[in-house]
């Protein structure tokens, strides 16, 4: 897939491209493989860029119904560990990650649940 992005992208460099991609692991593997453009102008780029910055806001929407005390914090906290698991899931293995991140997110609302039980005791 990111093969044949690349090859229409230097075919129509000034044209704009529309890629459907039919699930969360084909996404990442066309990410991983179109952020290893060279180029730091090339368009898809910016493709990915909006992608992130959807997802981004998507986990900080999340976040503030959770009533996060900090959800923006929490957004970043959650998004880089998901992040970071897109990249360790090729060595680790992604039943492993998977495991272990919704331990890791269990633990950050029981906190959170904590911190506003306090709150309103407080």
């Amino acid at each position: 897939m990111a093969g044949a992005v690349r090859r229409l992208l230097r075919e129509e460099p000034d044209g704009d491209l529309l890629v459907f991609l039919p699930g969360a692991g084909e996404i990442r593997r066309a990410q991983t493989a179109l952020a290893e453009l060279p180029d730091p102008k090339h368009p898809a780029r910016r493709v990915i860029h909006l992608y992130k910055q959807r997802e981004h806001q998507r986990v900080l929407r999340l976040c503030k119904a959770a009533h996060f005390r900090d959800p923006k914090l929490s957004a970043n906290l959650f998004y880089m560990m998901l992040e970071g698991a897109h990249g360790c899931g090729q060595c680790i293995g992604m039943r492993q990650i998977g495991e272990q991140l919704v331990e890791i997110v269990d633990l950050m609302v029981e906190n959170s649940l904590r911190e506003q039980r306090a709150d309103a005791a407080g």
